[in-house]
């Protein structure tokens, strides 16, 4: 086990932690934020940066940049949504065990969003970095990375098409970004 593998378990360890905190449904919210942020913004990015790509001097970085923005803004205001609506919700955690249950089980969520969160990010790095930035970090000897990555490739296979070209167009995109090196 390496530091990289330490750091990859404290991740998604903080994210079992956060959902045992936060509860069941905020838990659902953030993930499900997640996923409308990822699938709405990669339908306007290229809108989105014609329009607005000035003013972060356009081109791919620009693009890069707006996608970050967008993203965390939707991904927020769906969590929102789903925070509000648990807060009317809430009248009935004073019925016994529903609290617990909810905490419990928002642990369980949360620390399969880390897996998938961290995966995403991997395999994304994977497609992106060149491979001795990969062995630079220590990704190519960590066990948990290379569990992830291998569980991510597999569950790629059943992702739309869109999605997965989605993935991979980004993935071009920041490589255009990020220079090699030398």
């Amino acid at each position: 086990m390496n530091y990289a593998d330490i750091v990859l378990i404290v991740l998604v360890g903080g994210f079992a932690l956060s959902g045992l905190f936060f509860g069941l449904f905020r838990t659902l919210g953030t993930l499900v934020g997640t996923i409308v942020a990822v699938l709405f913004t990669g339908q306007i990015i290229d809108l989105l940066t014609h329009s607005f790509g000035f003013l972060f001097g356009g081109g791919e970085f620009a693009k890069v940049i707006i996608y970050i923005i967008v993203f965390l803004i939707i991904s927020r205001l769906v969590g929102l949504v789903f925070w509000i609506v648990g807060k009317m919700l809430g009248i009935i955690t004073w019925l016994p065990f529903v609290k617990s249950i909810d905490h419990l089980l928002g642990g369980l969520l949360g620390f399969i969003e880390g897996i998938i969160l961290v995966g995403i990010v991997l395999l994304y790095a994977s497609h992106v970095l060149p491979p001795i930035v990969m062995q630079q970090a220590h990704l190519d000897q960590s066990e948990f990375a290379k569990y992830v990555l291998q569980t991510m490739k597999t569950l790629e296979l059943f992702l739309p098409d869109a999605i997965r070209n989605f993935i991979l167009t980004t993935a071009a995109t920041a490589s255009k970004v990020i220079p090699q090196p030398k």
